[in-house]
């Protein structure tokens, strides 16, 4: 599995580049039903939670997994942990 950190996303990322292929991306049919959002303590009034987000078209799907600890910035940590898993057909649609 490829990870690719947020430095490299910072560095590379042209938004303009971004919002024409979400246009193109929305414009054709794709699959993506409703996020599944898990509270992890019913009792915390903090909202810890964890969520799973698929979502498919016909050449690729993508799941898209976070937790939240609203929390953790209080300790130094980041509150948003999140990874992106592509799954792509046919194989010559990799990233690279």
């Amino acid at each position: 599995m490829q990870v690719i950190e947020q430095a490299h996303i910072d560095n590379v990322l042209n938004f303009e580049s971004l919002l024409t292929a979400m246009q193109q991306g929305f414009a054709r049919d794709f699959g993506m039903p409703k996020r599944n959002v898990y509270e992890l303590d019913n009792s915390d009034l903090n909202h810890d939670s964890f969520a799973v987000l698929p979502a498919w078209n016909e050449h690729v799907i993508g799941v898209k997994a976070f937790t939240y600890f609203p929390k953790n910035s209080q300790a130094g940590y980041e509150s948003l942990y999140s990874k992106i898993i592509p799954s792509f057909s046919p194989p010559d649609l990799c990233i690279s």
